[in-house]
């Protein structure tokens, strides 16, 4: 019975030994898996720092690309208006020019007219006047 004991004893102070010696394992192994969830804790809060960064740079830079288009907008209808402007002042002076030329050319005619005319009496007055004397 003392060796049935001594067996016992034995066996229950091997068990304890392996007992221990997985409990201090395994408080090793939680110990290594706190620092690695402290270390993956600080990845988080960088990362999630890098991401908070890179979101304000990205709405920073769509406020300053849609203020940019703003500008390039205002300044193409700008354009656009002005071209307008100086295309109705081209038309209206090109209109204005050939109504002037218009005028000039009708002037001319008439004067030419006129001065036909009096060549052409002047001339049948000639005519009557030679048609007369050769009457006489």
């Amino acid at each position: 019975e003392k060796e049935a004991l001594e067996g016992v004893l034995f066996d229950t102070q091997t068990n304890l030994e392996a007992t221990d010696n997985k409990r201090a394992y395994l408080e090793k192994e939680q110990q290594d898996l706190l620092i690695k969830q402290e270390a993956l804790k600080g990845q988080v809060c960088r990362l999630n720092k890098e991401l908070e960064n890179s979101e304000k740079r990205a709405r920073e830079m769509k406020a300053t690309l849609t203020q940019q288009a703003a500008v390039m907008e205002a300044d193409y209808q700008q354009t656009i208006a002005n071209l307008r402007k100086h295309t109705e002042d081209c038309v209206r002076k090109l209109t204005d020019e050939k109504e002037q030329v218009r005028i000039s050319l009708e002037k001319r005619l008439q004067a030419t007219v006129l001065q036909l005319g009096s060549e052409k009496d002047g001339e049948i007055q000639q005519l009557n006047e030679r048609i007369l004397g050769m009457e006489k």
